[in-house]
Order: structure tokens, then C-alpha cells, then sequence
């Protein structure tokens, strides 16, 4: 995992992992920084296990002899003194541990896991589609997020293990039908930037007025954006969507962009935290 919290309590804050952050954040002192033994310890922020974290300094070579293992932090199945106790329950639960092809595709069954979800989105979608707009770079009307609920509850979308309340604005825009671009607004954040120089080397459209349009009213070409290839590494847990843009008239069609993003498992709950602390109701950092 990429993340890592230090305390069991309900509100305690979540960093990312960097070699910056641990060392900071631990101050270097036991029980989680452990010279003598080599042995960096932190506590998993979904299910509050302990965790051991990987290549701190050193990139640990792999079985294979070949590969390194980037810094990231792994489930430890036992409990560790002075960190956290060991429960499998809960590791069962958790959404940040290790997961195969196969689990990554398949339905939860853990209905708590749902219900975060379904709550999150009837309780803050306001939240979940600024998160979306931005992350997209357009401007997203509440009629079309509303119908992008729907294509969400429909879809059953909250079941797949996939979509957690750590990726809900990614996952939901991934599970979307492709997005039709032709009429939106452009936002002025990065990708909204990286749309618009894409679009000038467009064939069929352009930009006036922050807005996307035709060339020509008579051309019957389309532009559309969708999300493809999520994709979680096996050891740091990182995980990866691939933004598609593209234009197509007839049977032509241009890509105007290809990327891969990766995912910011803090992103939607740091907004979540502030609205809360806004509105006077928060009760736990990062967390529901």
C-alpha cells in the first residue's frame, strides 16, 4: 500500500507514503522505527492491522533475483507490540491489502463495504463530482452527474471490490459509459490544460469560449473521453486508470490522448474532511 497511518484511533490523520513522510512523521523512534532489526513499522489505515514498510532505503530485490520492490507498506499477519494487534476479520475487510487479477474483478461480499460506499454518495455527491471534474478536467452538469449516478447504481457498481471509498471518484468514473466532450466547458486545473492543447491539434473540433465545438456545423464527427486498463501493482499497491480522448467522423479516428493516471487515495477523503470540518459534523479524519 501506498499510504500508512500511526495511531488505531478513529480520527488519525493518513499520510502517503514517501521515505520523507515516514521519517517525519515517526520521528525515527520506536516502537515503529527499528535500526537495531531493520524493521519500519505503521499501521494500516482501512483496517487498522500493523504493516511493515518495504524498502525504506534499500530496494529489496525480489525472488526472481532481478526485479527491486519500490518503497510501499505490506499487511504484517501478527500483532506487533507497542503498533497494533492482528485481526483477520478485519484484514479479510480491508480494501488497501494485496489482491490478484481475479479478486480485483470479482464482487465483495462484505456488505459494510457497500454501505460506505452507498452512503458516501448519497451523503456527499457534491463532493464526489467536484472530485470528478476535476480529475476529468471538465465541467460536469448536476443533470449528467445524476445520470451518472444512475449508470452507477444500475451497474451495481458499489458491489466490485475494485471501487472503495479510497478510489470512489476514479472508480466511478471508470465504471461510465464514454463521455460525450462535444458542448463542455473546460476546467482551468492541469488536465483541463492538457484538454485544451490536445484539442488544438484537433481535426474535427475546437475551443471558443472555454467551450468544445465543431469546426464545421455540417461535419458529423464525435469526441468522447473514457477510462480504460485499471491496473494495481502487486507489490506497492499503487493503483493506476489510463485516460482515453478521443475523435472519430466516419471511420477515421484520432487519439488525442493516452495517459496513465495514477490514483490519489487521499484525494476524495481530504475534501471529505474539510466539508465535514466546514459543516461542524466531522467526526474522525479521513474516515466516516
Amino acid at each position: 500500500m501506498d499510504i500508512f497511518t500511526l495511531s488505531l484511533e478513529a480520527n488519525s490523520e493518513i499520510y502517503d507514503l514517501t521515505e520523507k513522510n515516514y521519517l517525519e512523521k515517526t520521528k525515527k523512534t520506536q516502537p515503529f522505527f527499528n535500526l537495531n532489526n531493520k524493521k519500519y513499522y505503521a499501521i494500516c489505515p482501512d483496517c487498522k492491522n500493523p504493516i511493515v514498510i518495504v524498502s525504506l532505503f534499500n530496494d529489496r530485490v525480489l525472488s526472481d533475483g532481478e526485479t527491486p520492490a519500490k518503497l510501499h507498506g505490506r499487511h504484517v499477519k501478527r500483532g506487533i507490540e507497542g503498533i497494533a494487534s492482528y485481526n483477520q476479520g478485519a484484514y479479510d475487510d480491508c480494501d488497501l491489502k494485496k489482491v490478484n487479477a481475479s479478486e480485483l474483478s470479482s464482487k465483495s461480499k462484505s456488505e459494510k463495504k457497500v454501505n460506505e460506499i452507498i452512503y458516501l454518495l448519497e451523503k456527499y455527491p457534491h463532493i464526489v463530482l467536484k472530485c470528478i471534474q476535476h480529475i476529468a478536467g471538465l465541467n460536469i452538469s448536476s443533470n449528467s452527474f445524476e445520470s451518472m449516478r444512475n449508470t452507477f447504481k444500475n451497474a451495481e457498481g458499489y458491489y466490485y471490490r475494485r471501487v472503495t471509498k479510497w478510489n470512489l471518484p476514479y472508480s466511478f468514473l471508470y465504471i461510465q459509459q464514454q463521455m460525450n466532450l462535444y458542448g463542455r466547458y473546460i476546467n482551468k486545473n492541469e488536465m483541463g490544460q492538457e484538454l485544451k492543447e490536445a484539442i488544438k491539434k484537433s481535426e474535427f473540433f475546437k475551443i471558443d469560449n472555454n467551450k468544445i465545438i465543431s469546426k464545421e456545423s455540417r461535419n458529423n464527427a464525435r469526441i468522447y473521453f473514457f477510462i480504460t486498463n485499471h491496473k494495481v501493482d502487486a507489490e506497492t499497491g499503487t493503483e493506476i486508470m489510463k485516460i482515453i480522448v478521443e475523435e472519430k467522423c466516419n471511420e477515421k479516428i484520432n487519439i488525442l490522448i493516452k495517459k496513465n493516471i495514477k490514483i490519489d487515495k487521499l484525494f476524495f477523503m481530504k475534501k471529505l474532511h474539510l466539508i465535514r470540518l466546514m459543516l461542524g459534523c466531522f467526526s474522525g479524519k479521513y474516515n466516516i
